[in-house]
């Protein structure tokens, strides 16, 4: 008996010594994106050209629940994160220049490219239903594979 009871301490102190070397894996905070402002709840469609107020596109940010998005806003230190892109920078006062991102692909293997961002937005042109930003953007093209130029309406930049 006695010899079970010492094995038992031993084993009980090898197990409880290890939990002193155990650590905790977590992303690093600046690793985190924080999204927030979604509505009450759950969709009722996945059709971004649905204009019904229980779509991903009633809000702007929705979408990114289905659809990859360029850049998404982390709420946790108010910058823009890149996702399917990977900069952009104004040209001038109604030209935002985008580089989508070389290393962005779709599930299928295919590289995610400018003409690809460029049929998105112009798709939301041909078919408005539930999209405004053609309210303020004029026109939407590819510049080579991983650029694209977005071109604000002058009275609604």
């Amino acid at each position: 008996m006695k010899k079970v009871f010492v094995v038992f301490l031993l084993l009980a102190s090898l197990v409880m010594g290890s939990v002193l070397f155990a650590q905790v894996t977590q992303i690093p905070r600046e690793e985190a994106v924080y999204v927030a402002g979604f509505q009450w709840g759950p969709p009722t469609t996945d059709n971004p050209l649905a204009g019904s107020p229980m779509t991903f596109v009633s809000d702007p940010r929705q979408h990114i629940w289905i659809y990859e998005t360029l850049f998404t806003w982390d709420a946790l230190n108010g910058k823009y994160v890149p996702i399917l892109g990977e900069s952009y920078k104004w040209l001038d006062e109604l030209r935002l220049e985008v580089k989508v991102n070389p290393k962005a692909y779709f599930h299928d293997g295919e590289p995610v490219t400018a003409d690809d961002v460029v049929y998105s937005y112009k798709l939301g042109q041909k078919y408005p239903l539930g999209l405004q930003i053609w309210e303020w953007l004029e026109d939407v093209y590819k510049v080579d594979d991983h650029t694209v130029i977005f071109e604000m309406k002058p009275d609604n930049p």
